[in-house]
């Protein structure tokens, strides 16, 4: 859609949680699945599977019956309260995803990165922060229940939709030969507690689907069906890709390698003796995936602080957002140590929160009005 009317279609929705989603779990995804379920990874995926169809579903049903935002603004104390622990829960995953970018840029051994010194490689980091902060920001607009400028995130991401995928489709077809298909054997050799433990775990990077409560009110035709399945669809996509990760570099193998989908590539010839590795080919993949992430979480994070605090300028408002995820890496540990550490605070914290807040919001809200 080209007005300004704050209304995406609902293409432009499923594209831009399809991305988020994609983005947010093929790069941590296959290296997890084989720390987590061994050889068991058939039996794990299959639960795992199961498990995104209800939290998915979940989100779904939630967000039909409530607009987030506007109920959080509506309900004074409580809700201002609710919106801050968004805010934090939403700046929390952008400094991981900032750790996550420069993880993925050292693997794919962009110029001027210097090992594991943090400081450093975030100024390598900025040039991808000061473009996902433009894709972020938006023109002045009145007062209204949208958010700011959301169709020109719709179209933003409808644009790049298949840069993303492509490259993977690519790397997946040339990397065929080399798949070891006994990794499709169902082989059972886990506790059976573990099993479904782990599987919760690794819901944790699908959280990006949260998105969908700020995005929803925006539809022009207030339906969203097909971005469930959708989504769906891009969560069975990781997980065929994550089989053929791990066909091709071994259950064990990829268990010690935190950048398995990055790796991989160097392994991957092309016909013609075209590039002698294949990752030189899709840096540019790698970079939109970061750009997806930062720029999402930032445009939202934009959008509920511009909620919490209306008389705010945007631009001051992602700028101290961008500079928060910038410098709070340089205090933390490397990726490797906070990968894990990300998981549990997760699966204990933010994975519980995505639904209890959106619940405990309608719960106020219904009892305000009932009172």
């Amino acid at each position: 859609m080209f007005s300004h009317n704050g209304r995406i279609s609902e293409r432009q929705l499923r594209r831009m949680l399809v991305l988020s989603v994609f983005a947010g779990g093929i790069f941590v995804i296959p290296h997890m699945s084989a720390k987590l379920f061994e050889t068991s990874v058939f039996w794990g995926f299959c639960v795992f599977f199961v498990f995104a169809c209800i939290y998915v579903g979940c989100i779904y049903k939630i967000a039909h019956h409530m607009h987030f935002v506007e109920r959080a603004t509506e309900n004074g104390f409580t809700g201002r309260l609710i919106l801050i622990v968004q805010i934090l829960r939403q700046i929390y995953r952008l400094v991981f995803f900032v750790l996550l970018s420069v993880a993925i840029l050292e693997e794919a051994q962009v110029p001027f990165m210097q090992g594991k010194q943090s400081g450093l490689n975030l100024l390598v980091m900025l040039p991808l922060m000061l473009v996902a902060v433009y894709g972020a920001l938006s023109e002045k607009r009145e007062k209204e229940k949208q958010p700011y400028r959301i169709e020109k995130q719709g179209r933003l991401y409808e644009m790049i939709f298949w840069i993303l995928f492509i490259p993977f489709i690519i790397m997946v077809l040339f990397g065929m030969g080399s798949v070891d298909w006994q990794i499709f054997v169902p082989r059972y050799d886990i506790p059976f507690l573990n099993l479904f433990l782990y599987a919760y775990f690794m819901l944790v990077f699908l959280l990006p689907v949260e998105n969908y409560f700020y995005l929803r009110p925006c539809l022009a035709d207030e339906k969203g069906q097909k971005s469930y399945y959708a989504v769906i669809a891009t969560v069975a996509v990781i997980i065929l890709l994550s089989f053929a990760l791990l066909g091709i570099y071994g259950v064990h193998g990829a268990a010690e390698e935190e950048m398995l989908t990055i790796a991989i590539m160097r392994y991957i010839k092309l016909p013609f003796r075209i590039l002698g590795r294949f990752d030189s080919l899709v840096v540019w993949f790698f970079m939109t995936g970061c750009f997806v992430l930062l720029g999402q979480t930032l445009y939202f994070t934009g959008y509920l602080l511009s909620a919490l605090f209306p008389r705010a300028k945007r631009f001051w408002i992602i700028v101290v957002a961008s500079a928060l995820a910038l410098v709070v890496p340089i205090f933390l540990p490397d990726y490797q140590i906070m990968l894990p550490l990300y998981m549990q605070y997760g699966a204990l914290v933010d994975l519980p929160l995505s639904l209890i807040m959106p619940l405990l919001l309608w719960g106020v809200s219904r009892a305000s009005k009932s009172s």
